[in-house]
């Protein structure tokens, strides 16, 4: 149906209509995406996860999120342990100071505490998560840091590959529009990286993850070079 024919979907959050509708329904169910603002501090979100399990329904059920990673509260770890699949695409943009800026007032020390308790706690084992990470401006430089620090962790249920997309808008965070001399700097930047992983990782064992870096890599060279800055 088109989203006309359902006037009320967006006002879910004051509406109970549609939850109704999903709770009729679930017997059908197996997959739920969650994305946000932020879905993990959602209260609808939560007491849906509690009628799947109290219905017993939840080995069924796959759940997927997108999450900042900055204020996931220990109750829904147990929750998601009920669940047949638990897939995080964590929007996770820089480290350290890094993160703290681009995503404020979010805090990297409950982000860092959180990625350590999806890959570790013995509740999760039903869980696999990745990087997303939207370039920009801020963090066109980091991400090469980002890069090398995701993969030295060695995450057992965290993914090593980043997967990265572009910021359009505001155009004056577009790395479009960074002025030709710098454009030239990170180019040769990344180039540089580049050599860089092949001669820590270039081991059979990494070739699949080194040619999909550097495809990500050169993929933010062309969108950055592709068109001329507008000053």
């Amino acid at each position: 149906n088109k989203l006309d024919d359902v006037p009320d979907i967006f006002k879910w959050v004051n509406n109970n209509k549609l939850m109704d509708s999903i709770k009729e329904n679930i017997t059908s169910t197996d997959r739920f995406y969650f994305t946000g603002g932020e879905p993990t501090v959602n209260k609808p979100h939560k007491d849906l996860l509690d009628f799947i399990i109290e219905k017993k329904l939840s080995k069924n059920i796959s759940l997927e999120y997108n999450t900042n990673m900055a204020s996931i509260p220990d109750e829904l770890f147990n929750k998601w342990s009920n669940f047949k699949e638990v897939r995080l695409g964590m929007s996770i943009d820089g480290i350290f100071e890094y993160f703290d800026y681009i995503r404020h007032p979010g805090k990297w020390e409950s982000v860092e505490k959180n990625l350590k308790k999806i890959d570790k706690d013995p509740r999760l084992n039903n869980i696999k998560a990745t990087f997303t990470v939207t370039c920009s401006i801020m963090n066109i430089v980091h991400i090469l840091d980002l890069i090398w620090w995701v993969k030295n962790k060695n995450f057992t249920r965290i993914e090593s590959e980043l997967y990265i997309h572009q910021l359009y808008n505001p155009k004056f965070y577009n790395v479009q529009n960074l002025p030709n001399d710098v454009k030239a700097i990170i180019t040769n930047l990344y180039h540089d990286f580049i050599d860089a992983i092949y001669l820590r990782w270039g081991d059979m064992i990494h070739q699949n993850w080194l040619k999909k870096t550097e495809k990500s890599l050169n993929a933010i060279l062309n969108h950055m070079n592709s068109i001329e800055c507008n000053d």
